[in-house]
């Protein structure tokens, strides 16, 4: 059931971040430095605090490998959970037309 959809989307993560690695150690170095200069733009534009775009821009940039735990493999178990509370009920109630 939930179990297994969590599993199944960790091992996904897992796919993922291997290939988040790649691109962010090889073809685009600048990449998460970049995501978070977006970021910084955005919280500006909602017209926050001054405060706290200046404790966002003090922050560090995240490691790549800060970034890919939990930016990828946390943010996917976590969409997986959640998906698999919604989709599990439904798939337990399915029963396929030639087993009836």
């Amino acid at each position: 059931g939930v179990q297994f959809g969590i599993m199944l989307f960790f091992f996904a993560s897992l796919l993922e971040a291997v290939i988040v690695f790649i691109h962010i150690t090889w073809v685009d170095q600048a990449f998460v430095g970049k995501l978070y200069e977006n970021m910084i733009e955005t919280v500006r534009m909602m017209n926050l605090s001054e405060s706290m775009v200046n404790s966002l821009e003090d922050q560090p940039l995240p490691t790549t490998v800060n970034y890919i735990f939990s930016n990828v493999i946390l943010a996917d178990v976590f969409i997986g959970m959640i998906l698999s509370l919604f989709v599990v009920p439904f798939a337990r109630r399915y029963t396929p037309a030639n087993r009836k």
